[in-house]
């Protein structure tokens, strides 16, 4: 209603305090050049590499980012290629980061990036960062949990790779552990794409806030 007092948030860390004005229009209560809250973006980010489901990726993005991920990367795999219009999908995807933004509170938009192969996101080998691919039952196979503890401050990207319901291919784990991923479990059951995917970001996010990695 007029009169009614809402926070502002731009995405990149800032908030501001608003009133209403009318149906149209707000006005802020201090000065744009100066925000109430200017938070940096955390010294470590965490990603989220997930080969898109059939069904439960909207509530993947919007769980996850109620979180923490700060990036989504939707993957395509030998076993799951996403079909449809995908330009309809991004713009629902996005409506829903949004959303989830304002819900949590959070003051960084995650950052949505374009539909990769699991192949070609193996090659992407940024500075400081490490990767680590969701397995099931697999011996070599360590604990997430103890992966994380054992990383180094000075990483600046953290990402897990979640498969498809159907799992890796043979060849997709050889190629990921034989090149820059390392194999984690953090189930002893058979976890569907977007149990796993919310299971495995609350562990990365909770790692971070421990570590006070912002």
């Amino acid at each position: 209603k007029k009169g009614d007092f809402i926070g502002v948030v731009d995405g990149i860390g800032n908030f501001w305090e608003a009133s209403i004005i009318d149906l149209h229009s707000i006005q802020l209560t201090s000065s744009f050049a100066k925000p109430l809250i200017s938070e940096p973006q955390p010294k470590t980010l965490i990603c989220l590499a997930v080969v898109l489901p059939k069904r439960g990726f909207d509530e993947v993005l919007r769980m996850c980012c109620e979180i923490g991920v700060d990036i989504f990367q939707p993957l395509s795999s030998e076993r799951r290629v996403s079909k449809g219009n995908m330009a309809e999908k991004v713009s629902r995807w996005k409506a829903i980061l949004r959303e989830s933004l304002e819900q949590s509170e959070r003051l960084w938009m995650p950052e949505l990036r374009t539909t990769i192969h699991f192949n070609d996101w193996l090659n992407d080998n940024s500075p400081k960062s490490v990767k680590a691919i969701a397995t099931t039952r697999l011996q070599k196979s360590v604990e997430f949990q103890t992966w994380l503890d054992k990383l180094d401050k000075g990483i600046k990207n953290v990402s897990l790779a979640v498969g498809p319901e159907g799992g890796w291919s043979d060849s997709e784990m050889e190629i990921a552990l034989k090149d820059s991923c390392v194999g984690v479990t953090f189930s002893e059951n058979i976890l569907r794409t977007s149990t796993a995917s919310i299971a495995g970001s609350q562990l990365m996010v909770t790692w971070r806030r421990v570590e006070n990695l912002f």
